[in-house]
């Protein structure tokens, strides 16, 4: 309070606290509009650095992203789990190996890698067709192998159930069992997380602190041991496909749709005599999941579990010789199958 000398009356001080608090709200607006302009620009940089390594197909009124490399068949069609940025980077460890003898694709999900992001729900028959629509716009001629890795499991195997005479094999990369999903309640508590990474990536602050190089291998680094094949230069692709893709709607919403999709495929019951080879993590400390992948045997009358045992979640970067040999195996056996019926 202030006395005025002359009238003695007592003037109050003016209240300061409204004005600083304007004033950091819009130093606040300021850097995150910023930060937003840049993360925008940012993008338009990468785009323009790496652009797409394979075919970009108009579906549905959107562009989807499908690569080839390698000849011959079965083609092995491989399909990423949930959130995987780069689909492209994150399987390297088996085209590059694979391709020596067959024709390998690696598919993008719409908000994936180089494929655009829709508006779309990301229901498991919309996501099925849309890859058997990609397959023959881009020429390539079934029999399929289909691998899918963790929540990709459900269209590997939603894949040979609607597409059964184009389905020479399923492959299953520490893959979910449908009947686990479809039990599997999807809670706040995982999808408050997502949200508050995309929201500290659309202002440009994950990019910002992606310059200092511990952070951009943490980001980069999905779990120990991730990426280590990789080389640098498609570890700088996958750090720029994080950067733009990370827990997008998309990726959110097909978290959010996988407990449907999972009933849906498991009401659809089983894949019959189509060879089904399983790789399982050993490190899974998850009862439920050690159980769940045992159960995945009853999926085929023709299948095999192979327990990686020092392998985390991304089994095709802990022990991508494995996989790759018996997946070698399988094509040879699906040839010789080929020429004697």
């Amino acid at each position: 309070m202030l006395i005025d000398s002359n009238t003695a009356v007592i003037v109050p001080r003016k209240k300061k606290w409204p004005r600083v608090v304007l004033i950091i709200f819009a130093v606040l607006l300021v850097l995150v509009c910023t930060g937003m302009l840049y993360q925008l620009f940012a993008v338009k940089q990468d785009q323009a650095q790496y652009p797409p390594v394979g075919q970009l197909l108009s579906i549905n009124g959107h562009q989807m992203h499908l690569y080839s490399i390698g000849e011959g068949g079965p083609t092995v069609v491989l399909g990423a789990g949930l959130g995987t940025p780069s689909p492209y980077a994150d399987f390297y460890p088996l085209y590059t190996a694979l391709a020596k003898h067959t024709r390998v694709i690696v598919y993008e999900k719409a908000g994936y890698g180089w494929s655009e992001p829709t508006d779309r729900t990301p229901d498991i028959d919309t996501v099925t067709d849309e890859l058997h629509l990609m397959l023959k716009l881009a020429g390539v001629s079934p029999p399929y192998i289909m691998v899918g890795h963790s929540l990709a499991s459900l269209e590997a195997i939603h894949f040979a159930q609607k597409y059964k005479s184009e389905t020479a094999g399923v492959v299953l990369l520490d893959g979910g069992n449908p009947d686990f999903y479809k039990n599997n309640t999807v809670t706040w508590q995982q999808i408050l997380p997502m949200y508050a990474i995309r929201l500290a990536t659309n202002i440009g602050l994950v990019r910002t602190l992606s310059y200092i190089p511990d952070v951009a291998d943490f980001i980069t680094t999905i779990e120990a041991g991730y990426g280590d094949q990789l080389p640098s230069q498609l570890k700088q692709l996958s750090l720029a496909m994080t950067l733009k893709n990370v827990y997008n709607p998309m990726i959110i919403n097909e978290l959010n749709c996988s407990i449907d999709n999972a009933s849906k495929v498991s009401a659809a019951g089983h894949i019959g005599n189509i060879p089904l080879l399983i790789f399982t993590a050993g490190r899974t400390t998850l009862a439920e999941w050690v159980t769940t992948q045992q159960n995945l045997t009853d999926w085929s009358s023709q299948s095999t579990q192979f327990v990686l045992q020092d392998a985390g979640h991304y089994v095709h970067h802990h022990d991508p010789n494995t996989i790759n040999e018996q997946i070698i195996k399988l094509i040879q056996q699906l040839r010789l199958h080929s020429k004697t019926s």
